[in-house]
């Protein structure tokens, strides 16, 4: 919804009620806009971020501190949802309003809930690449992939008694060779090279399609009447599950988030 056109405000405190306290000040209007935004079903990250960045400048001039102060301990109740919001800064609402209740100064700050006093826990620094393990498990799962290839066909030529011959045979086996081993890792590396998510979802599908055959052929060693482990443990089905795991799609970054206006008086 455009903040041109901002929904009808509900009332959080029994302040905003009072009309004497609407008279003195009260609470600014586009403040309680966001609030009505952010408790709309079409809330959205930049909504909890605006809201996170106006609760953070504190009352306006004409707004009385009382007024403030019960709309953000309304925000710090348990039962309030709008206090379990995060925003891109790993902060939630309820302590982006414990601080700026702790701005308002005595004797507004003693109200702050003993609970609430305590640090909140650090937040999770988001993911931005797939790291050294990224890499090591795409180029392992590649080489691991073409010695075991490689071995099939000595072994076949070897068995029918004719010299060894190289691996890339033809340029059909060449071309097998590479899409089904190395064409996976390398269109994942690539779109977590360049920062593109629609290729690293493509390269996760593909090294997901990779990973099938060996898991069925693993399935099938274990399931047979006289399971055979070591043949199970052979196949590289598990540098395949280490590598869907390393090189899954990064998050969305965070929307841009416009500033709010400070209240005019």
């Amino acid at each position: 919804m455009s903040r041109s056109d901002p929904r009808q405000a509900k009332p959080l405190s029994s302040a905003t009620d009072d009309p004497a306290g609407a008279e003195a000040g009260g609470t600014p209007s586009a403040l309680l806009d966001l609030l009505e935004e952010v408790r709309s079903p079409a809330l959205v990250r930049s909504d909890v971020d605006l809201l996170i960045a106006a609760l953070g400048r504190g009352p306006g001039p004409d707004e009385p501190p009382r007024v403030r102060a019960d709309l953000l301990l309304g925000l710090m109740a348990h039962d309030n949802p709008v206090g379990d919001y995060v925003g891109r800064n790993g902060k939630t609402v309820r302590h982006a309003a414990r601080d700026a209740l702790l701005g308002l100064g005595f004797p507004y700050a003693l109200e702050v809930p003993p609970e609430l006093m305590e640090p909140a826990a650090p937040p999770r620094p988001p993911r931005t690449g797939i790291g050294k393990a990224g890499v090591f498990a795409l180029v392992a799962l590649a080489l691991s992939q073409t010695g075991i290839l490689a071995w099939q066909v000595v072994s076949s030529q070897m068995d029918k008694g004719y010299n060894p011959r190289p691996i890339w045979y033809t340029p059909s086996e060449f071309a097998l060779l590479g899409a089904f081993i190395w064409l996976p890792p390398l269109v994942s590396l690539c779109g977590h090279v360049l920062k593109r998510r629609w290729l690293q979802g493509i390269g996760w599908l593909l090294i997901a399609a990779q990973a099938l055959p060996w898991l069925l052929l693993a399935y099938s060693a274990v399931s047979h009447h006289r399971p055979d482990y070591l043949r199970a443990i052979s196949k590289p089905w598990f540098l395949s599950l280490w590598a869907l795991w390393a090189t899954r799609p990064l998050p969305k970054p965070p929307p841009r988030t416009e500033e709010v206006p400070p209240p005019t008086p």
